[in-house]
């Protein structure tokens, strides 16, 4: 659902970069990579700061992950 509220958001306002922030949030906490970094290079157009941001947002996740023994 989130995904759905947030690609309706950017359709809306394509300049709006907290919208491609959560799209891409939104994106990666659900599994899919490839659209979260869509959505982090677009939004490195729009806010390169917000976009590192997001890149540790993406790190800090990875990290909570449990590591394979």
């Amino acid at each position: 659902e989130a995904v759905r509220q947030f690609e309706r958001a950017v359709n809306l306002d394509g300049s709006f970069a907290p919208a491609y922030y959560n799209l891409g949030e939104a994106f990666y906490r659900s599994g899919n990579r490839r659209e979260a970094g869509k959505a982090q290079e677009k939004l490195k157009t729009l806010n390169p700061v917000l976009a590192a941001q997001l890149e540790n947002v993406f790190k800090g996740a990875d990290s909570n992950k449990p590591k394979n023994k």
